[in-house]
């Protein structure tokens, strides 16, 4: 794996939504992690030991009936979208981490990991409510909050969108402009200000998108405006600024013409 990462992140996640754990967090959840999938060790030039998470508990534990699904196949296999959970209770007794074959995407915890997670003060984990809450209320803002001594590092999303993007020409140079904005974001230990981490880029024919995670994207958005303002490779720059996880569904949006 290549890439940068804060080392007190104990869940940093690959391509930002896929289970990464630090050795930290390994150690302290291996009791739940060793039950329910492997811990797979990854190649990478950080100081600290990471691992990809294969999760093997897949569990048919949602109630179709009672949850309100969007399907595109009769009969029904992989949702779409799930846009209320409902589990049957007697089903989800005794898990703790786990996939549902309607939603294989998505890791659902229970109590039992979010304790762990607590007790141990592990940091970069953001929780969302999905079971059990009313049918009137939207899942994806029922976010819960941990308690302060754990940091919360990936709630929000901002991607920085570079139209007219030369690679051949410019590659270099927005190397250097990312490591410049890496050396800004850097802190040492969560005692510092964090404002957030780059993740990564993607090229689509001549659009470059630049991905950071960070706890509060408008603060994010004001620390490195200037950074991005500087940025002269490119045709034209927007910043979509996400108040949600990259990958979580109906979030709010704003898009910023620089």
């Amino acid at each position: 794996m290549t890439g940068r990462v804060s080392e007190f992140n104990d869940y940093p996640c690959m391509d930002m939504f896929l289970p990464v754990f630090s050795e930290n967090s390994t150690r302290a959840l291996s009791p739940i992690l060793e039950l329910n999938g492997e811990l797979l060790p990854l190649d990478s030039d950080t100081n600290t030991k990471y691992y990809f998470y294969n999760i093997t508990t897949i569990v048919d534990v949602l109630d179709l009936e009672k949850s309100k699904c969007v399907f595109w196949s009769d009969p029904p296999t992989t949702a779409v979208d799930i846009e209320y959970f409902y589990f049957r209770e007697d089903a989800v007794k005794g898990l703790s981490v786990f996939r549902i074959p309607q939603y294989p995407m998505a890791v659902f915890v229970t109590n039992v990991f979010l304790d762990y997670v607590e007790q141990n003060e592990l940091n970069g984990f953001v929780f969302r409510k999905v079971w059990p809450i009313s049918i009137e209320s939207n899942w994806r803002e029922s976010e819960y909050s941990l308690s302060l001594k754990n940091k919360e590092l990936k709630k929000n999303t901002m991607v920085v969108i570079l139209n007219g993007f030369n690679e051949r020409y410019n590659s270099e140079i927005l190397e250097s402009k990312n490591t410049a904005i890496d050396a800004i974001l850097s802190v040492s230990s969560l005692e510092d200000q964090y404002f957030g981490s780059y993740e990564g880029s993607d090229l689509v024919g001549d659009e470059l998108r630049l991905f950071f995670s960070c706890p509060d994207v408008d603060d994010l958005f004001s620390f490195i405006k200037s950074e991005l303002f500087n940025i002269d490779f490119a045709d034209s720059i927007q910043v979509l600024k996400r108040y949600g996880a990259m990958y979580q569904l109906g979030v709010k949006e704003i898009l910023v013409n620089l």
